[in-house]
């Protein structure tokens, strides 16, 4: 299996935030894991541009709208 890229310490990532491409520093902090761990984090903002561009995505984001996908309460 392929290892995941991931950046350097202090290196640069792009992560999805609000529906818009954001960039940051890899600080090892608490986000930079979790947003690794869940795939969110892209070396490129073009791979993260082509995740919100997505059939899936904009999927996802219509059921979350029309409640069929709702958090705990």
């Amino acid at each position: 299996m392929k290892n995941r890229w991931r950046a350097k310490l202090h290196g640069i990532y792009f992560f999805i935030s609000c529906g818009e491409v954001e960039k940051t520093c890899d600080m090892r902090s608490d986000r930079d894991y979790k947003n690794y761990e869940i795939g969110n984090y892209f070396e490129r903002k073009e791979d993260a541009q082509k995740v919100i561009d997505s059939e899936e995505w904009k999927s996802f984001w219509k059921k979350v709208r029309s409640r069929e996908i709702v958090g705990d309460k």
